[in-house]
């Protein structure tokens, strides 16, 4: 599988996802970098690279970034305490623009009023620990797992209630195969055959889940669809900003004492 929309940003492994051609749209996760209480004093910190799949590879690009617009129903933010995990999504502006090459290319959000199905294999990619208390992966890895349904996951066994309607599961029952910690913002893509010819959507982005590959707790997800009409208005809004072609967009993960974040 070729992964041309995945870059990774400076810090822990952080990795981005690129969704527009025309806007450098990208999709995160939540780093230490934009905790609650000194998100945007550290920018200057960031670096997005693209266009390689090696952590420690000379090639590729390095970006910075300049501005990050926050969802306002990302309850971590107004309290740190909170443990409500819906609405995990901001819009990062990159410091220019990423050139669209061979090795650097979008993967297409969902379509309107797509949804998921229930049992679809898709692929899950990150650079995150390949065992839950082991070392980060050094070349980008992928993992193929099936789509669980709300209901399922949300069952006295997996994770009892849980699942919020913006979020859903993907994994195997029994365990075995899953993101883990260090995959956060990762892309979990699907396939699909709605236009003329098959193509990959953004379904969703790692978010947060109970260890790593454990039965009954399989990786929990932002559902991308329910954002799209908030990625576009907030494109929208900074279309004439200096920085409106730049925009990115970053899934924020913060967890509970009793859930771990995938950062």
């Amino acid at each position: 599988l070729s992964l041309p929309w995945l870059p990774l940003s400076s810090g822990r492994s952080k990795v981005l996802v690129l969704t527009q051609p025309t806007s450098q749209l990208l999709c995160s996760c939540h780093p230490p970098l934009l905790s609650p209480g000194r998100r945007n004093r550290v920018l200057s910190r960031w670096r997005v690279f693209a266009g390689a799949v090696a952590q420690a590879s000379p090639h590729g690009l390095q970006l910075g970034v300049q501005a990050v617009v926050y969802h306002g129903g990302y309850l971590p933010f107004r309290d740190p305490n909170s443990e409500e995990n819906s609405n995990d999504i901001a819009l990062v502006h990159l410091s220019s623009p990423l050139p669209l090459t061979e090795y650097i290319q979008p993967v297409c959000l969902p379509a309107a009023g797509q949804a998921l199905v229930d049992g679809k294999i898709c692929t899950v990619t990150g650079w995150g620990n390949t065992q839950y208390y082991g070392q980060q992966a050094g070349v980008l890895q992928e993992a193929r797992v099936p789509i669980i349904s709300n209901d399922v996951c949300n069952g006295p066994d997996f994770y009892a209630n849980q699942i919020k309607p913006k979020m859903f599961c993907a994994g195997y029952p029994e365990g075995g195969i899953d993101a883990c910690q260090g995959d956060s913002g990762g892309p979990f893509v699907c396939e699909d055959s709605i236009s003329r010819t098959p193509r990959w959507r953004l379904c969703g982005i790692v978010s947060w889940g109970t260890g790593c590959a454990l039965a009954q707790k399989p990786g929990v997800y932002t559902k991308v669809s329910d954002f799209r009409e908030w990625i576009f208005q907030a494109i929208k809004r900074d279309k004439g900003s200096e920085v409106g072609s730049m925009l990115t967009a970053q899934i924020l993960m913060q967890g509970s004492n009793s859930q771990t974040v995938r950062s």
